[in-house]
């Protein structure tokens, strides 16, 4: 079978593809392993890459000309049509294409007789347009810290950038042009796949597959770490502004963060600012060295305030028998429960992080305990086989639809 994948991002190790560029490389690796070949189209910002369309981020434009390219990229269009007739391919599995790469590629795909399928990494195809929906973003008590999430939410909802978003979904769904094409809708989550058949998508079209995870390989528990760990992408969904009070509030404690992004420098200068000299920033981490930081780690911290689903951290360090604090979310409570697999607490509430935090500092075998029902959770809910085989059996299916369609034509 020859498998394309699709996603804005095409460097899947950088720290701007995050867990979707993880999840696009752990199956991309599994395929191949099974004797299947697979390549990738995306946007790039290398002109030397002449045959891919460049990275444009037209949400940030504010001009008429740009909300019709968030529609239809005829870039992208062209340049898969060319791509296609110089590598055919039996299936296209779609990522975060959106308002970059567009459904304009939809149409090319089933011209060209290929399979789509679609993971649903986030839930835009249920209108949730960006990481911001709660509305009324309320502004929290960071000890004068500023408050980057509410400040991106307010600007993203209420500014042009957030009308361009909200308006290309509405037209989306009004024409319902990718329900129209994908043919098979892959859900990491019952949240997911809940999402999706409010929207009218048949069931008989969706398949709940849980994401590949990384099973690093770490020590057990640490018997006297203070370390508190994040591990991720630095952006303003993330909210990893919520580590510098949790840091500042736990003197004796060491938070290590992970990952890199937007949000990297002004954390580091506001850290120095007020002298909060154990939040350490280490900065992009490759997969090697993060087994390490799991096993050296008490507990990993999940900050987001916008709605999780299937963040590749969390599940990293689940697998890798960490106890983890994460937001309560229902997406994450299908692997979390308070108490048995993990801690959590009230999305965004710094309060009840830092004593949530505090209580599993001071309690080793609170911690054991946790990490120890995290990791067989893990493996009973993401069964690598079992992952493969759905995902193949969902690429045949898209096949068969393609090949009706072709048919019918």
């Amino acid at each position: 079978m020859r498998i394309l994948h699709i996603e804005k991002f095409l460097d899947g190790d950088g720290a701007a593809a995050g867990g979707v560029g993880q999840y696009v490389r752990a199956l991309g690796e599994a395929m191949e392993a099974r004797g299947h070949q697979t390549f990738a189209f995306g946007c790039v910002t290398d002109a030397a890459m002449p045959a891919m369309p460049q990275l444009r981020d037209f949400n940030s434009a504010a001009s008429p000309l740009a909300f019709v390219h968030m529609l239809h990229n005829d870039e992208a269009a062209g340049k898969l049509d060319a791509c296609l007739r110089r590598q055919p391919v039996d299936v296209a599995h779609l990522h975060n294409i959106y308002h970059h790469l567009t459904p304009s590629i939809l149409p090319v795909l089933a011209r060209h007789g290929v399979g789509i399928v679609m993971t649903c990494h986030d839930l835009r195809q249920a209108g949730r347009e960006r990481a911001f929906w709660r509305w009324p973003v309320e502004r929290l008590n960071l000890d004068g810290i500023d408050d980057h999430y509410a400040a991106a939410a307010r600007r993203h909802c209420t500014g042009p950038g957030g009308a361009a978003l909200a308006g290309r979904g509405a037209i989306e769904r009004l024409l319902r042009r990718y329900h129209r094409w994908v043919g098979v809708w892959v859900c990491p989550t019952q949240m997911a796949w809940d999402a999706l058949c409010e929207t009218g998508v048949p069931r008989s079209r969706l398949r709940l597959v849980r994401n590949p995870v990384r099973r690093p390989a770490t020590s057990n528990t640490p018997r006297r770490s203070n370390v508190l760990l994040y591990a991720g992408r630095l952006a303003v969904e993330k909210s990893p502004e919520l580590l510098l009070p949790l840091a500042a509030r736990l003197a004796g404690a060491t938070v290590r963060v992970a990952g890199d992004g937007p949000m990297r420098e002004p954390l580091g200068v506001a850290a120095t600012r007020r002298r909060v000299w154990n939040l350490e920033l280490l900065g992009h981490v490759g997969c090697d060295r993060m087994a390490d930081l799991y096993g050296e780690a008490a507990a990993v911290v999940v900050t987001s305030r916008c709605t999780e689903n299937s963040p590749a951290a969390m599940l990293d360090a689940m697998a890798a028998g960490r106890c983890v604090i994460a937001p309560d979310q229902r997406g994450l409570r299908e692997w979390i429960d308070d108490g048995e697999t993990g801690r959590l607490y009230p999305t965004g509430n710094v309060d009840a992080l830092v004593a949530v935090a505090k209580d599993l500092l001071a309690d080793r075998r609170q911690r054991q305990r946790l990490g120890a029902a995290a990791a067989p959770r893990i493996e009973r809910m993401h069964p690598p086989d079992g992952i493969e085989q759905a995902v193949i059996e969902a690429y045949e299916a898209a096949m068969q639809i393609a090949r009706r369609r072709c048919e019918s034509q």
